[in-house]
């Protein structure tokens, strides 16, 4: 199965859940990008003042990993496709109109500290781990 995890920046959700795939399962290919990265296209997690940290206590470094905007190509990739927000107004017409799509309402971690990140990237390694047990 292939799978798409977006969120807003391909900075921290998307990439965090991506990362847990590629742990928990070889079987799956997965890929992650944004609907809106802005500032942060083609720069690398290394950047971040807290996803690369709740991630290494993870023992999963994210520090290369780039934010990607995503693409028409990307979402007819896909078999599954996973949006951590679900203000379809924002997201481009591809993404809004697919069939493909299913929601995971997970905050946005990006203006808390390091104890919001960490909480956010516990509820995304229960859902993936959930995800990877549904789906195999």
């Amino acid at each position: 199965m292939k799978v798409l995890f977006v969120c807003k920046g391909n900075v921290g959700r998307s990439q965090m859940a991506e990362a847990f795939l590629k742990k928990y399962s070889s079987k799956y290919k997965v890929k992650s990008a944004g609907y809106a990265p802005g500032y942060w296209v083609g720069r690398n997690l290394d950047m971040t003042k807290y996803v690369k940290v709740c991630m290494d206590e993870e023992d999963i470094n994210v520090r290369h990993k780039i934010s990607k905007k995503i693409t028409k190509r990307m979402v007819d990739w896909a078999e599954k496709i996973i949006v951590f927000d679900s203000k379809k107004q924002d997201w481009p017409d591809f993404l809004r109109n697919s069939t493909k799509v299913e929601t995971w309402e997970v905050d946005d971690p990006r203006h808390g500290d390091l104890e919001v990140h960490r909480k956010t990237r516990d509820d995304i390694k229960k859902r993936v781990q959930s995800l990877v047990n549904d789906i195999s």
